[in-house]
C-alpha cells in the first residue's frame, strides 16, 4: 500500500458521500498554557491498495519521537479494511482513514508523529508545541491624593 495523502488536523469527517470534511487543517503546532499539554485531533488519510497487491493482511498504527528523541508506539496496529476498485479495476482502490487522537506531550518542543504501514513508515511530520511567555503584569500605580 502506498500513502496518497495525511492531514493532521483539529477535526476531520466524511460526508455520507464519503467526501472528506476537514476543520482546522494543516495543524503543525500546538500552544498550551502548561505542560503537560493535552492536544485532541485527527488524523485524516488515505491509502492506495494496488490492483495486484493482496486484500489481506494491511495494518497502520501511529507512533510519536519526544523531544528527547524516544520514539513509541501510541497506537496499536489496527486492521485497515481493504476491497477492490470494482468500477475500475486496473486502478488503485482507496483506504480512507479518519483516527481520532488525544496525546500528551509531556515537554515543549518539537515532536514528531510517524504513520506506519504494513510495519513501515509512510509519513512523518513536525508538531511544534509551544508555551507561551508568562503574561507581564504591569505594577500597580499608587494613586494621587
Amino acid at each position: 500500500m502506498e500513502l496518497d495523502y495525511a492531514l493532521l488536523a483539529e477535526k476531520a469527517a466524511r460526508l455520507s458521500d464519503n467526501r472528506l470534511v476537514v476543520f482546522g487543517g494543516d495543524v503543525d503546532s500546538i500552544e498550551s498554557p502548561l505542560c503537560p499539554a493535552i492536544f485532541q485531533c485527527s488524523l485524516a488519510a488515505r491509502l492506495l491498495l494496488k490492483p495486484d497487491e493482496p486484500l489481506e493482511g494491511h495494518a497502520f498504527s501511529i507512533e510519536i519521537t519526544s523531544v528527547a528523541g524516544e520514539r513509541k508506539q501510541i497506537s496499536e496496529p489496527q486492521k485497515l479494511n481493504t476491497t477492490r476498485n470494482e468500477k475500475y479495476p486496473n486502478l488503485a482502490a482507496g483506504a480512507a482513514l479518519i483516527i481520532g487522537m488525544t496525546i500528551v506531550f509531556g515537554k515543549p518542543g518539537i515532536h514528531y508523529l510517524h504513520l506506519m504501514v504494513d510495519g513501515r513508515e509512510v509519513k512523518s511530520w513536525p508538531l511544534a508545541v509551544n508555551i507561551p511567555d508568562e503574561p507581564t503584569i504591569p505594577p500597580l500605580q499608587e494613586e494621587k491624593k
